[in-house]
């Protein structure tokens, strides 16, 4: 399982559970201070799935998709690494009913 975290200046990183742990025992040893919030988890979606692979299933979407399937494919499109994760894992679904098309 993964976390997304979001730093004290902004930055988002994924991590795991072992180095989640690692950074809230480093704060809490310094200063009791996290200088983190964990704005969620995600959960691994298509991770069978290469870059390219998942790129063709958003083609199929944008192909033969209906309007929420294709506006779905286009933010997808348009989103950085956290927010892929999450279009993929919220709509786990779509993925993988257009990654036989």
């Amino acid at each position: 399982m993964k976390y997304v975290i979001e730093l004290s200046d902004d930055e988002i990183r994924i991590v795991t559970k072992n180095e989640l742990d690692e950074m809230r025992k480093e704060a809490e040893e310094f200063d009791g201070f996290y200088g983190f919030d964990v704005k969620g988890i995600l959960k691994e979606v298509n991770s069978k799935l290469s870059e390219s692979e998942k790129t063709d299933t958003v083609n199929n979407m944008l192909r033969f998709g209906g309007s929420f399937v294709k506006s779905l494919a286009d933010l997808w499109l348009r989103g950085d690494y956290v927010n892929r994760l999450k279009i993929e894992t919220i709509f786990s679904n779509y993925f993988e009913e257009y990654q036989k098309w």
